[in-house]
């Protein structure tokens, strides 16, 4: 198992705080038919970990904090080192956090898709951390685009005019924030769900996180391109 690998990861995990959290986005504990964690996993400690190595196993969109805004997305076979767990009653299911390495490289959480694969490493996430929206999203975490349903928070409907690349990684809190992991390309025409305005630009565009909502969609939390819309509402409430 690797350690803790990048001075930005430690960075981005020194951005903890307690705060509670004001959204808890849809899609964040169930894409693809996989259902959420309602009990603890097997083989770690309870209610926090301490450097148990697991595996994800799938897709799985990883949060700023339990149940909060997606940063990225875990792929099958990427490792990480869970050494904390939260269990939300209001939605029935088991939170995990911790270090994600693969492509990803920084700390979160995630509440589905992992499973233990016997290692232990250190890890550089302290327990309960929470990475601010004001770090990853852009004009200190104010352009964010929501609908509201009942408890859940999700993105606003945009069709896309051009073909549009779709990213499991762009880095949104680093100033070298770059798309990375290329998941699909969808055809103009398709609908995306607005979430959020990454903090940096990349080439000279922004980037967005959307909702691709599609039956079929391999992950459900991706980065786009400015260029994948022909207007942008602005941001709010809608």
């Amino acid at each position: 198992m690797r350690r803790f690998l990048l001075a930005g990861a430690v960075a981005l995990c020194a951005l903890a705080t307690g705060a509670a959290t004001a959204s808890a986005d849809v899609d964040m504990y169930v894409a693809g038919g996989i259902a959420k964690n309602t009990s603890p996993l097997t083989g770690a400690l309870q209610p926090a970990y301490s450097g148990s190595g697991y595996t994800c196993t799938t897709y799985v969109p990883i949060a700023a904090w339990h149940d909060n805004y997606a940063l990225g997305e875990c792929q099958s076979g990427w490792t990480a080192v869970i050494d904390d767990s939260v269990y939300l009653s209001e939605h029935g299911g088991w939170w995990y956090g911790g270090t994600f390495y693969g492509g990803y490289n920084g700390c979160g959480w995630v509440d589905y898709g992992i499973t233990a694969n016997g290692g232990t490493a250190s890890t550089g996430c302290a327990p309960g951390y929470k990475t601010e929206p004001g770090a990853f999203i852009a004009n200190g975490g104010k352009n964010v685009w929501t609908h509201k349903s009942g408890n859940s928070y999700d993105g606003v409907t945009v069709a896309n005019s051009a073909n549009c690349h779709e990213y499991g990684q762009y880095y949104p809190w680093s100033s070298s924030a770059h798309p990375a992991y290329e998941i699909r390309t969808i055809g103009a025409g398709s609908y995306l769900k607005l979430r959020y305005q990454a903090a940096y630009n990349y080439g000279g565009q922004s980037y967005y996180m959307v909702r691709d909502s599609a039956p079929g969609a391999p992950a459900s939390w991706v980065f786009v391109p400015a260029s994948c819309f022909p207007s942008i509402p602005p941001p709010g409430e809608y």
